[in-house]
């Protein structure tokens, strides 16, 4: 049983070192785009679709690797609001 507890200890341990070196590497490289980028005509594109699909700005966001800002903005131009 001991021995049982020290994998799943070791297991935990590794899991949340790998958490955190994901946190690290996207705090040194973010993959989304800053403020100034625009979105191109695909992106536009691509945005109208998968909102038309039921997808929220969060879900589009991870597709597409934009904030969600971005996302937020388009689809107020798509809604025409």
């Amino acid at each position: 049983m001991l021995e049982i507890q020290r994998e799943f200890l070791s297991f935990y341990r590794n899991k949340e070192s790998k958490k955190q070196d994901e946190v690290l590497e996207n705090l040194l490289n973010p993959k989304h785009h800053s403020k100034t980028t625009k979105l191109s005509d695909d992106e536009k594109i691509q945005i109208e679709k998968l909102f038309h699909q039921g997808l929220g700005s969060t879900k589009i966001a991870k597709i597409l690797g934009r904030g969600t800002s971005v996302i937020q903005r388009q689809i107020k131009i798509i809604k025409g609001e």
